[in-house]
């Protein structure tokens, strides 16, 4: 806790602090109401490249400090990886011959993740760690409140439900991701008693609504993991035996809530023969473009049978991109846009950068988890690092589910994905 003293001041004793942390809560901030400004207040699409700005602001502020930190933070193994991403990144587009201004593009669409990563790690301690969640649950409240009037009251449903995210098509990837920041964070803090078990229903609850609105069923499959693996990191105690009581409640009431407002999104979990078509149908639209769940295997046969360069390297980064400026649309896109690769990161990043990139992105991920797990004990009483953990499990689901790491949303990920990594340093400088 921070000591706060009390004296008489006027307006010449305030001091604004200014620190290079303040970007990343800028960021965050900006993040939550930009796309609502952009769908709803009419502002042009170009004021979500200020997200851009912000994120270079802050990584040139931290960018002498990163090897220092990263050594305090005992994170040399995810520095080493983000560097490998990053030269493989550049030796498939050599390879590919990629136009240098789509290769520039891929950079940016790629690579904002990690280096908003590395930012928060430098630049954030654990007092602004609890800042930014207070932060985000905010947002968490007011997005239910606007989902609940755009939904009842304006007819907005299923992707196009984004709530504080706007109501463009793909809008509710945001919600899902901030669903399960919530999720993550709601169950840690009840298991360090820093949330009443009265508290984390009515979160649950709230999680669930949304996620019926929204059609989130991904959300589920989250939620079921979410809760084994917190139940199975604990000791056994009534709290686990709560915790699993409260699970098995919400559920229930998530999957009557799904029946009450989308029964055939429930159908899809009841009807084995609808599941196997959700799983590996003609298509996430089923009209001929990729599933999420063979779109690997679909574009190593369509696209990267019989070369192995392509298969390691895909066709180089940012050959298969395209944005609102023409310079940065690639002939790719504009033959094969059909197959919807862009909506997931997983077929994305193996179309551009092969085997070896989804690899590394995977691994990155991984070591997270076994970097938590490893320091577990040294933060037994921080709710954060089971919040990082169990929310890093989610990203994992959502390469496949989703492309929140190429799109704006990568900045909520990359702040809870670098939490562990803040309060080990944190910890580190306090000795």
């Amino acid at each position: 806790m921070r000591e706060v003293s009390v004296r008489k001041t006027s307006l010449k004793d305030i001091r604004i602090k200014i620190s290079a942390s303040n970007f990343i809560y800028i960021q965050i901030f900006y993040l939550m109401i930009v796309f609502f400004l952009r769908d709803v207040f009419g502002m042009p699409s170009a004021i979500t490249y200020v997200t851009d700005v912000i994120m270079v602001l802050a990584f040139l502020c931290c960018l002498r400090r990163i090897q220092r930190t990263m050594n305090l933070a005992q994170a040399r193994i995810q520095l080493y990886i983000i560097i490998a991403i990053l030269l493989f990144m550049c030796l498939g587009a050599i390879l590919n011959t990629v136009d240098p201004l789509l290769f520039v593009w891929g950079i940016r669409n790629n690579l904002r993740f990690f280096l908003f990563f590395l930012s928060c790690i430098v630049l954030l301690d654990t007092h602004d760690v609890d800042n930014l969640f207070k932060l985000i649950l905010v947002f968490f409240w007011i997005n239910a409140i606007v989902v609940t009037i755009q939904y009842f009251a304006l007819g907005i449903s299923k992707d196009y439900l984004g709530g504080i995210f706007g109501i463009q098509q793909g809008s509710n990837t945001y919600t899902n991701i901030l669903l399960c920041i919530v999720m993550s964070y709601t169950v840690s803090s009840f298991f360090k008693s820093k949330l009443s078990i009265l508290k984390l229903v009515l979160y649950l609850a709230v999680i669930f609504y949304i996620a019926v609105l929204a059609e989130l069923k991904v959300v589920y499959a989250e939620f079921i993991v979410v809760f084994i693996v917190a139940v199975i990191s604990q000791k056994p105690s009534l709290k686990t035996i709560g915790l699993l009581l409260i699970g098995l409640l919400a559920l229930i009431f998530g999957l009557w809530l799904l029946g009450a407002y989308d029964p055939d999104a429930l159908n899809v979990f009841l009807d084995s023969d609808v599941f196997d078509r959700y799983l590996s149908g003609n298509g996430y639209t089923n009209s001929g473009d990729l599933n999420r769940f063979t779109a690997v295997a679909q574009i190593q046969e369509m696209f990267f049978s019989g070369s192995w360069v392509n298969t390691l390297f895909g066709f180089g980064l940012g050959s298969c991109d395209t944005s609102s400026f023409t310079l940065f649309q690639s002939d790719f896109f504009y033959q094969y846009e059909y197959l919807h690769y862009r909506w997931f990161s997983h077929a994305w990043v193996y179309l551009e950068q092969g085997i070896i990139g989804l690899i590394l992105l995977l691994l990155f991920f991984v070591s997270i988890l076994f970097y938590c797990i490893k320091r577990r004990k040294k933060s037994s009483g921080n709710s954060y690092m089971l919040s990082a953990f169990l929310f890093t499990i989610t990203t994992l689901i959502g390469i496949i589910y989703n492309c929140g790491l190429e799109v704006e949303a990568c900045y909520m990920i990359a702040f809870v994905c670098a939490v562990p990594f803040i309060v080990i340093k944190s910890n580190n400088k306090a000795r």
